[in-house]
């Protein structure tokens, strides 16, 4: 993933940025998922990811807003996955660490909103459709959310069976 320019965060002495996974808002920011990696190798500083902001500029740059990082449940050592409500209000980010939503203030930057729903599975895919669903796929069963203020709670009868081939597609 090439991202040009893109203001890394400001991390320890010996630590990269790795962007991991992007999410566009309507609200014009976009959300970066990211892990600290060794400047002398590609391997892992640590196992944590984060989560961080970026204005969309009205040029196609990006400028990072202050004090936006967060960090998510989930671990680097598998794959994080994010997407923004219709709204643009709410960033769902899913990953081994389970699916959680984050709350974005009118200044860009991220709250955590509830806890982290159905940790270890494993997502692969994560997306929102107009009525505050939030649908997350692991390797083998579809997850799906209730969402009314962020807070998720799980539909009844979810998770359902599915395999790999298991997509989530946003609807618009």
């Amino acid at each position: 993933m090439n991202l040009g320019n893109l203001q890394a965060p400001t991390g320890n002495p010996g630590e990269a940025f790795c962007p991991h996974a992007l999410a566009a808002s309507a609200k014009g920011y976009l959300a970066v998922v990211w892990f600290p990696f060794g400047y002398a190798s590609s391997g892992q500083v640590g196992t944590e990811s984060y989560v961080m902001t970026y204005t969309i500029n009205a040029d196609g740059t990006l400028t990072a807003v202050a004090n936006s990082q967060v960090k998510t449940a989930s671990s680097s050592a598998n794959t994080v996955v994010a997407s923004f409500d219709p709204t643009g209000s709410f960033v769902a980010v899913a990953g081994d660490g389970g699916v959680q939503t984050f709350a974005m203030n009118a200044n860009g930057t991220l709250a955590a909103v509830g806890s982290p729903q159905s940790a270890g599975a494993n997502f692969q895919d994560v997306a929102w459709d107009n009525s505050n669903h939030v649908f997350a796929a692991s390797n083998s069963q579809l997850y799906v959310f209730n969402s009314g203020t962020g807070v998720l709670t799980p539909v009844s009868g979810s998770p359902y069976a599915g395999g790999p081939e298991l997509t989530v597609f946003p609807l618009r």
